[in-house]
């Protein structure tokens, strides 16, 4: 079964799932309307935010940055859950800008192509993470000043999925990082050497 097909399922399952318990349970347009309105509340804008990402500067994706370096210990945790048997099952968007696919390293020599790979890695781990905070904050939003039991039933429900569904990619981009960073250093220096060595023979 194709990565994204499996992902979307899930997704679906769990959609129809959070409609079918409330419609059961209070049976009405109303409830309807507002599952639906919680599922916008809590999707859409997570959209949108991976537009902007795309007009903005590649220079704040530095996978050198403190707030992209990644841990030892993560590795080790990544590992401990079998990490290398199902991240290839989670979808990878391609990047709406310029199209550039990180399902697969194409080429693992080129310093270009892999530093463009790191930053869409970083990207794409900044889109989840600022989905899942958006997730959050809709939540609390939510409690203000709508009815509690339509929260507990819709709108918690909604946003869990959609903070389980982002944290997964998260973990899939911060276990590649320092696989893409390895490759890059490695090309850098494998660059380097060769123009030094065309210098001497000048």
């Amino acid at each position: 079964m194709k990565r994204n097909n499996l992902y979307f399922i899930v997704i679906t399952f769990c959609i129809l799932i959070i409609f079918s318990v409330n419609l059961v349970v209070k049976f009405s347009i109303q409830t309807f309307l507002y599952c639906l309105f919680s599922l916008c509340i809590v999707i859409l804008p997570c959209i949108v935010y991976v537009f902007i990402l795309e007009i903005l500067s590649t220079k704040l994706f530095n996978p050198y940055k403190k707030l992209f370096y990644v841990f030892k210990f993560e590795n080790k945790i990544y590992e401990s859950i079998k990490i290398k048997k199902w991240k290839d099952k989670i979808p990878v968007m391609k990047s709406v800008k310029t199209g550039f696919d990180k399902t697969r390293i194409d080429y693992p020599k080129n310093p270009e192509y892999l530093w463009t790979f790191l930053t869409e890695n970083c990207k794409a781990e900044t889109g989840h993470a600022i989905s899942i905070v958006w997730s959050i904050i809709s939540v609390i939003i939510a409690m203000l000043v709508l009815p509690k039991y339509m929260i507990l039933s819709a709108w918690l429900p909604v946003a869990l999925i959609s903070v389980i569904l982002h944290y997964i990619p998260i973990i899939v981009q911060r276990y590649m990082r320092p696989r893409l960073l390895k490759l890059y250093n490695l090309s850098i220096t494998k660059e380097n050497n060769i123009k030094e060595a065309k210098i001497y023979e000048k």
